[in-house]
Order: C-alpha cells, then sequence, then structure tokens
C-alpha cells in the first residue's frame, strides 16, 4: 500500500498554502478605509478551521438520514455540504463577528464572512492534496476554493445589509435569513453540477464565471459603502 504521506512534498504545501495567501491579501487591501486587526483576522481564519470537525461528524449523520429516506444519491453532496457547511460558517459569523465592536464597516462583513469560508476550505484542501497530490493542488484554487470564497462572498453581502442597511427588525431578521438560505442554496447547486461532471461539467466552468462576476460586483459594493460612512 502506497504511503499517503509521499503525496505531501515541499510543492504541495506550497500549492495548498499559496492561494489563501494570495485570496487573504486580496480582500485585505481592498479594505482601504481602515484596516482589520490581525488578531480579528486569524480569529475568523482559525474559526473556519475548525468548523470542518463538527461538519464532518454532522454531514456523516446526514448522509445515513438521506438513505434512509432513500435519497438520490446525486443529491447527497448538494444538500450535505449546502446545508451543514454553510449553517456552522452562519453561526460562526453571527456568534462570533456580527455584534465583535471591529465589525464597523459594510466591506468588513465581505472580508470576515470570506475569512470563515477561507479557513473552513484550508483544512479541507490540506486533506484533499494529502490524499490525492499535486494534481489535486492545482485544481482546487479554480474549483472548491474559489467556491468557497464566493460562498461566504454571498453569506457577507446578506450580513453587510441586515447589519449596516436596514433598522427596522423584521427587515434585519429577513437578511440574516438570507444569509444562510442564499449561501446554502448556491453551494447545493455547485456540488450538484460537480456530482454531474460526466454529464454537465461544462456548467461548472460557467457556474465559477458567473459567481466570480457576481463576486467582483458585490466586493465593489460593499467598499464603496464602506467609504461613504
Amino acid at each position: 500500500m502506497r504511503d499517503q504521506s509521499s503525496n505531501f512534498g515541499p510543492l504541495e504545501i506550497i500549492l495548498s498554502i499559496l492561494p489563501f495567501i494570495i485570496l487573504i491579501t486580496y480582500f485585505y487591501k481592498r479594505d482601504r478605509k481602515k484596516k482589520e486587526p490581525l488578531g480579528m483576522i486569524l480569529f475568523s481564519f482559525v474559526s473556519g478551521v475548525f468548523i470542518i470537525f463538527p461538519a464532518i461528524f454532522l454531514e456523516e449523520l446526514l448522509i445515513e438520514s438521506l438513505r434512509s429516506f432513500k435519497v438520490a444519491p446525486i443529491f447527497h453532496s448538494g444538500i450535505v455540504g449546502g446545508v451543514i457547511e454553510e449553517s456552522l460558517k452562519f453561526l460562526s459569523f453571527l456568534l462570533l463577528i456580527f455584534n465583535n465592536k471591529n465589525f464597523d464597516e459594510p466591506f468588513d462583513a465581505i472580508f470576515y464572512s470570506v475569512l470563515i469560508s477561507l479557513g473552513f476550505a484550508f483544512l479541507e484542501n490540506i486533506l484533499y492534496v494529502y490524499r490525492f497530490g499535486v494534481l489535486v493542488a492545482f485544481l482546487r484554487p479554480f474549483t472548491a476554493i474559489s467556491a468557497h470564497t464566493m460562498f461566504g462572498i454571498v453569506m457577507g453581502y446578506f450580513f453587510m445589509k441586515a447589519k449596516f442597511l436596514n433598522s427596522v427588525k423584521s427587515l434585519k431578521l429577513l437578511y440574516l435569513s438570507f444569509a444562510l438560505i442564499v449561501p446554502i442554496s448556491v453551494h447545493f447547486l455547485y456540488n450538484f453540477i460537480i456530482s454531474m461532471k460526466d454529464i454537465l461539467g461544462g456548467l461548472t466552468l460557467i457556474l465559477l464565471i458567473i459567481y466570480f462576476q457576481y463576486m467582483i460586483k458585490i466586493s465593489k459594493t460593499s467598499i464603496n459603502r464602506s467609504d461613504k460612512l
């Protein structure tokens, strides 16, 4: 039996870490008005890392439940990944970030939400690259890592609207619900298409392009709102 650690040399380590350095730097530089404390950046990222442990446990339970209810296997990854992972990210932001004094600008919602998502994707990425090697290390920045980034942007966008753009309590609750429901839905769609790669694989690329365009639009909107405060 081949030692899996042989797949995880210096090149794999660099390729596993580099996308996260690039993405975090990108969003950090976009925070033009007031830079976030490095401690909060690390705290948000690490909270995302630790999400993966309850996620693994809960996903196993949910998969067993789906099997018992005879849900088609093609829906498993979409339902499990979307519901469990995005719910845990949502709870992390709501409990750890939403009322934090450092969350004081619209763009902060995007930045902190992306940090949590990237923290989750970081450990997940390490595990995948360790298991499957350098090819996965090259591919995942353009698929799963980009997808988690964009899920974070979507979630952060609705947290931003809940925090800064509405004083009406019912609207705040509505946007908070969107911060959970919309990322779950988008994550489900992404995983569903990935699972159908033998039939509709080309749609994955189209979906990622749409996500990327949406990411740029939302990021620019939140930056402009931060500058006006």
